[in-house]
């Protein structure tokens, strides 16, 4: 056999078992579509089967999967953790939140009652807060009031030279939504 064809097999032989040990590390190290759904099923409190994943995609270099899932007829998204299943960011509403605000309307509950409202600055701060970051660290993006789905909250997103961090701030002072995002990505 030529030297160049038994080159040629071992470079083979090393491709595939890199392959093989790439195959074996994802399916070990990561949670995978069963993970995924637990974790998606117990953050929504949904019954099994009642959520089903439309597209599913694994970011290896960030150790997140980034999913579209379709919840009582409605497409959400989720980023979470591969490797324990943590919901890290979703447009899924805060149901707990939302359940307090109706019921403390239909329960004709005064003003005084309830949560304080906050300004956008004491929202920026409590962003801040929220990401460890240092106001003189970080550059200001935007700082705006938003609504979703009846729920009124503050759009805001911070930059520094690596990364972009971005919030959702509800008018109560509660973090409903951060995500972390390298600039370069």
């Amino acid at each position: 056999m030529p030297k160049w064809a038994k080159i040629l097999i071992g470079v083979l032989a090393v491709g595939i078992i890199i392959i093989i040990a790439l195959v074996i590390y994802i399916s070990v190290a990561f949670i995978g579509e069963d993970g995924v759904m637990n974790s998606l099923t117990d953050y929504v409190q949904a019954e099994d089967g009642q959520i089903t994943i439309d597209s599913m995609e694994l970011k290896i270099t960030k150790n997140q999967y980034e999913v579209d899932f379709f919840f009582n007829k409605n497409e959400y998204e989720a980023i979470l953790n591969a490797k324990t299943g943590e919901v890290l960011s979703t447009d899924y509403p805060d149901t707990t939140l939302e359940q307090f605000y109706e019921n403390a309307q239909n329960e004709n509950v005064t003003t005084s009652e309830l949560p304080e409202l906050k300004t956008v600055e004491e929202a920026q701060q409590i962003a801040l807060e929220h990401a460890g970051l240092n106001e003189a660290d970080v550059t200001l993006v935007k700082a705006q009031e938003e609504t979703d789905d009846g729920r009124s909250y503050y759009d805001i997103e911070y930059r520094d030279a690596t990364f972009e961090y971005d919030f959702e701030v509800l008018k109560t002072g509660e973090v409903y939504n951060y995500s972390k995002e390298p600039i370069n990505d």
